[in-house]
């Protein structure tokens, strides 16, 4: 027996099926939709359809043993052996996708995981991201800031599972926790082209860490991986150690914004003195304080590779500020250290000064807001220039103010070595505008420190007591009080009195609102320096 399967075919054709010498006709009424002659995808309510391999075995009988009746179409054939008439009807198969055309035709693989992931949020029931649809297929991708929660992080990571063209990968700030994290740990299990992974701000905590240091053990082709603001503490330390030690390709690691304290700094700092391919360390804005501070110093002082390596904000004060300077001494790779806001006196300053001294490969050293004051930054600065091997570029001694001896050795260091830059930070050129007052408010402070009468200087030189007083006569009262003053500042003050440009001044009106004046002008200036401060702090590169 000959059982027809999927075949399209014209509205309204007969359909027999050979059964011994039976005609029987096939109904033309529609199947339910769901099914076909065989089961095989859907069929459509005005079609029917007849197997090719049916076609294929009545053509043959054709071929042996059939005549055409006369009469007939080209599609009617006699069986001579049943006696049976079977109509067949050719159909082109132009404009017809049948079921089983579409059953052997080989199925597309979706390489950027979108099918997977539409399907992935329905079954945790989100909401697909469209940035993520329309990003897929880039190298980089970043989904920070977009609330994806842990659910919204399963789904993209069934999809990325899959997923080729993605190799820096940033789900920052997505409150994924530790469910979350662990989704895109087991990710990472299967993804081996993701090679750079921004999970920051996502409280992790423990059980994330955990998972995702484990990944990193087994996945040796992350190279750059963020962990900061996940609420990480010393009881992580030691899973976050053991992935430093057994992954040789991760190059960036930053650890920043976390409670990382005295056994963290212990841990960590056995395992980046074992360290052979982390070059970039951040570990800013922890506790390790004392003991921590110290045993992570001296990891770095026997670590071979970081280059560029940031502890600010740690409180490394007197102990830990000391073996970093040893540290200093012998490190030879180490290019850009960030010591600022570690609580670092005058006297660790000058140990610092005397690793400067003898090393050879630092370039950038941060030290900014500690308590070195003048001395600190003078000694730093001047074992620079003594250094004749020292390739320091630049010194950031922000927010300390130092004094005048200071200040005339920068200039001379700065003959000698132009590219040298020596940043001071927005207060210094607040506290530098505050000593170096205008010259209105330079006068009105003489008057009132030596108690002296303003008006009397005026009135002796207004002999016919007008009230007024030329340029000259304003300028010869003003030299009269005995304030020394450049000619530039004569001509600031006389030219803020005479605003109108009219060659005549009013000098009680001088006298009454000097104050007053000397306050605003003090206060504009510093207005624009604190802008201009700003604009320059702004249009500094970063990274």
């Amino acid at each position: 027996m000959s059982r027809p399967t999927s075949r399209g075919s014209q509205e309204g054709a007969k359909y027999v099926q050979v059964e011994g010498s039976k005609e029987i006709d096939i109904p033309k009424g529609p199947p339910s939709r769901g099914t076909s002659a065989e089961g095989i995808g859907d069929v459509g309510p005005q079609r029917r359809s007849v197997s090719r391999g049916s076609q294929l075995s009545i053509d043959s009988r054709k071929n042996t043993n059939q005549e055409q009746r006369p009469g007939t179409s080209g599609s009617e054939f006699v069986d001579e052996d049943t006696e049976t008439m079977v109509q067949t009807e050719v159909i082109e198969d132009q404009g017809y996708d049948t079921d089983l055309e579409i059953a052997n035709q080989s199925e597309v693989y979706d390489v950027s995981g979108k099918t997977v992931y539409i399907q992935a949020c329905k079954k945790y029931n989100v909401v697909p991201v469209s940035y993520f649809i329309r990003h897929m297929k880039e190298e980089t991708l970043n989904l920070r800031h977009h609330g994806l929660g842990p659910a919204g992080m399963a789904a993209i990571a069934v999809s990325m599972v899959s997923n080729t063209n993605v190799l820096q990968m940033d789900v920052g700030d997505n409150w994924l926790q530790v469910e979350g994290a662990r989704y895109v740990a087991d990710m990472l299990q299967e993804n081996c082209f993701v090679v750079d992974l921004n999970l920051a701000d996502n409280r992790i905590s423990h059980e994330g860490l955990t998972a995702i240091a484990s990944t990193i053990v087994n996945n040796p082709n992350i190279s750059h991986l963020t962990l900061s603001g996940n609420c990480l503490d010393d009881n992580d330390a030691d899973a976050l150690a053991e992935a430093i030690l057994n992954n040789n390709k991760l190059e960036y690691l930053d650890i920043s914004h976390n409670n990382f304290s005295h056994h963290a700094g212990d841990v960590l700092g056995n395992a980046i003195a074992e360290n052979t391919s982390i070059k970039h360390l951040d570990i800013s804005w922890n506790n390790l304080t004392k003991k921590g501070a110290i045993m992570f110093a001296k990891g770095i002082k026997n670590n071979i590779i970081i280059k560029k390596l940031n502890v600010e904000m740690n409180g490394f004060a007197l102990e830990g500020s000391k073996e970093m300077a040893e540290a200093l001494k012998v490190n030879s790779t180490l290019e850009e250290l960030n010591l600022t806001n570690n609580r670092i006196g005058t006297d660790r300053a000058l140990l610092i000064a005397k690793s400067l001294m003898v090393n050879e490969s630092l370039k950038v050293l941060k030290i900014g807001k500690n308590p070195l004051y003048s001395a600190g930054c003078l000694a730093c600065l001047k074992s620079v220039n003594d250094n004749a091997n020292s390739i320091v570029e630049e010194l950031d001694i922000a927010d300390i103010e130092c004094n005048k001896d200071f200040d005339d050795y920068l200039k001379t260091v700065k003959e000698l070595k132009p590219d040298l830059q020596v940043k001071r930070g927005l207060r210094e050129q607040q506290l530098k505008s505050r000593k170096k007052a205008t010259p209105l408010a330079n006068l009105n402070n003489f008057i009132e420190k030596n108690a002296i009468d303003l008006l009397n200087h005026f009135t002796d030189i207004d002999k016919p007591n007008q009230g007024t007083l030329t340029r000259d006569g304003f300028i010869t009262a003003l030299k009269s009080v005995g304030l020394k003053m450049t000619d530039e500042e004569i001509d600031t003050i006389t030219n803020d009195a005479d605003k109108e440009n009219s060659g005549l001044i009013d000098y009680k009106l001088f006298v009454e609102t000097l104050s007053e004046r000397a306050a605003e002008e003090q206060l504009n200036v510093m207005k624009k320096i604190v802008v201009a401060s700003w604009a320059e702090v702004l249009l500094q590169p970063t990274g």
